[in-house]
């Protein structure tokens, strides 16, 4: 039911309630830069870890066992906050298990969320997959616009909801995150990253197919993240097998030429973002909301999905230096007006 408040100004409302409980990773990524980008507008950050975002809300201690009886109080505070305030704009950054019971009172304000895919990925838990088919349908019911990152993502989602709840909203930028100064790639050999977590919809092993046809003398290979990585006794191919911390992850983005993104199937990706955050060109196939993201021959390179003689030639024109350049130098641009541009996005889909 619409809340009294809908009908008054933007300006004479409370700020904006950006909740996000995920302590680390890519969710952690977008919440904090969505937080940078909305800024100077008042945003109330609701999350459960401390941090440096410059925009301090409460922060909860919560956690997702189901028999922690704190859960409840601090569900009960977001609650009260909500109350208090009379936010502008609930924003609840993708599916979370432990937020759930506040999802029938959502309905009573301008209460958005970022769903980042419409589908489970391929290689999901059976409690996960099942987890995501229960919060459509708690979104569909209690929460009153979705913002996706692309066409393609909107088509996914069931036809149950309606389109005219649903804004596309560009991926914000990730510069927040390589906000020291990125020293330039090291000398030869290409060194091409494979970052994040490894699950069979993204490609490693058409990735290391396209590695076996390239000269071990000129071409390097880090394959970074947590997840099952078969055994692997190329010279050229370096394995950090864990969570990569976001104490690591700027060294890992530093160390590389190119980021390669041999996805089967995707909805949208965060690591390409990062990859443009540290001003590297990415290689990525034509599969879901990827094409709107890399464009071909202007900020990266666009290939095939399940063709590593593609991904291999890709990289082959990527060792070229002047195209590299090119490449970053049109990403280095793109990066320097996006905070605006989602701001504005944003604002757009809270007040509509």
């Amino acid at each position: 039911m619409p809340h009294p408040d809908d009908h008054r100004p933007a300006r004479e409302r409370g700020p904006i309630v950006f909740i996000n409980f995920w302590r680390d990773g890519g969710m952690r990524h977008y919440s904090e830069s969505v937080v940078h980008a909305l800024q100077p507008e008042p945003v109330c950050y609701v999350r459960n870890y401390p941090g440096d975002t410059g925009a301090d809300g409460p922060v909860l201690d919560i956690d997702f066992h189901p028999l922690r009886w704190r859960n409840a109080a601090a569900i009960r505070r977001v609650a009260a906050l909500l109350r208090e305030i009379q936010p502008r704009a609930v924003h609840l950054n993708n599916e979370q298990p432990a937020l759930l019971p506040i999802y029938p009172q959502l309905a009573r304000y301008n209460s958005v969320i970022t769903l980042h895919d419409a589908r489970s990925h391929a290689g999901e838990s059976l409690a996960k997959r099942a987890f995501h088919q229960l919060h459509l349908q708690f979104v569909r019911r209690f929460v009153r616009k979705v913002i996706v990152h692309s066409e393609a993502i909107r088509d996914a989602l069931p036809a149950s909801f309606p389109r005219a709840r649903i804004h596309i909203v560009p991926h914000v930028n990730y510069s927040l995150w390589a906000r020291a100064a990125t020293p330039p790639p090291p000398a030869p050999p290409l060194t091409v990253l494979f970052f994040g977590r490894i699950l069979p919809y993204k490609g490693l092993d058409v990735l290391l197919a396209a590695a076996r046809l390239l000269d071990p003398a000129r071409f390097r290979f880090v394959i970074a993240g947590e997840g099952e990585v078969p055994a692997i006794t190329a010279p050229n191919v370096e394995i950090d097998n864990r969570f990569i911390t976001d104490d690591l992850l700027p060294g890992h983005f530093q160390r590389a030429h190119v980021v390669a993104l041999p996805y089967h199937a995707a909805s949208q990706s965060g690591v390409a973002q990062m990859a443009f955050a540290f001003g590297r060109p990415v290689v990525a196939t034509r599969v879901g909301a990827l094409p709107d993201i890399v464009h071909d021959a202007v900020n990266g390179l666009l290939i095939p999905p399940g063709d590593p003689a593609a991904l291999a030639a890709a990289l082959e024109r990527l060792a070229d230096d002047p195209l590299r350049a090119r490449l970053t130098a049109a990403i280095t641009v793109d990066q320097s007006s996006s905070d605006a541009a989602i701001r504005r996005a944003l604002l757009a889909v809270y007040d509509a």
